[in-house]
């Protein structure tokens, strides 16, 4: 990304999620889907790492003008994820497979620091 103050909204997304695919494989994942749209939400990333399913939600950012990115990780927005994922178990025939949800924040601001936060299993302290 050249020059991240004329990056849209979606190519900062975009951006975001291929660094988190990277950074995710880097650590041993296997990406295994992208982009995974349902009537009842949406999933950033499914990866697999020792037979677990790992179903990640990735916030890109420039700035914390609206908080800091495990913050705009928000109740409503799990409970979307969570009824995504329920779909992609249940279409693929994996209601049996061990699974979590991740969350990855990626800070990328217009000075070009880039930095990579990742939260393991982040709806364990949520009651749906």
């Amino acid at each position: 990304m050249n020059n991240p103050k004329k990056t849209t909204s979606r190519k900062l997304g975009d951006f975001g999620e291929k660094i988190a695919a990277d950074f995710l494989i880097k650590k041993g994942y296997k990406i295994l889907a992208k982009n995974i749209n349902f009537r009842v939400g949406e999933i950033d990333l499914v990866a697999e790492k020792e037979k677990i399913l790992v179903f990640v939600e990735i916030k890109t950012r420039r700035n914390f003008k609206f908080g800091s990115l495990i913050e705009s990780i928000s109740k409503k927005k799990l409970q979307k994820t969570v009824s995504a994922v329920w779909e992609f178990l249940q279409q693929n025939n994996w209601e049996n497979r061990e699974f979590r949800i991740d969350g990855i924040g990626i800070f990328y601001d217009y000075n070009k620091n880039l930095e990579i936060n990742h939260w393991k299993n982040i709806a364990e302290n949520f009651s749906f």
